[in-house]
């Protein structure tokens, strides 16, 4: 494998009406790392209906104890086993009020890389907006020395 790793980010927007199609494009593809938003996801929809056995599958669906919206939203990291990482979750890092996900790999040797997928809703307001920056920024000045990626939808 390469020292490189091939990202894709994307808003799906109501995954679980494609899964089929989607399971198919990942399957033929060679991506290292999936990010999705809007997912759309629930509990009726397995993540092993989009992603195969190479992949670990970190999902946060949207709880409608946190919106006012009965459906949508939601986000999704799948993380290609060969990656050659460990893969760290950090639900203690994600924000009880936004649909986002922490996660660090950790490599045998080198920096580590710590993702953040998210996806923030049009009707946030700005001072909600400019609260989560500032948790993000937080998090990213305590993280020195080591890489970052941030992926979602800001709306």
């Amino acid at each position: 494998m390469s020292s490189f790793l091939h990202v894709y980010y994307q808003n799906v927007n109501r995954l679980r009406t494609k899964t089929t199609r989607v399971r198919q494009k990942i399957s033929s593809s060679n991506h290292d790392i999936y990010g999705f938003t809007e997912t759309n996801l629930n509990d009726g929809v397995f993540s092993q209906e989009i992603f195969d056995n190479r992949f670990v599958v970190i999902r946060r669906d949207r709880c409608k104890a946190n919106s006012s919206k009965k459906d949508g939203g939601g986000c999704l990291v799948a993380i290609k086993k060969s990656a050659n990482y460990s893969i760290i979750h950090r639900p203690d890092w994600q924000q009880d009020s936004h649909e986002d996900i922490w996660i660090t790999l950790k490599p045998s040797s080198g920096r580590c890389i710590h993702i953040l997928c998210v996806y923030i809703p049009p009707y946030l307001t700005a001072k909600c907006f400019e609260s989560y920056l500032d948790i993000i920024t937080d998090k990213i000045s305590t993280l020195a020395g080591d890489d970052i990626l941030l992926m979602g939808d800001f709306n």
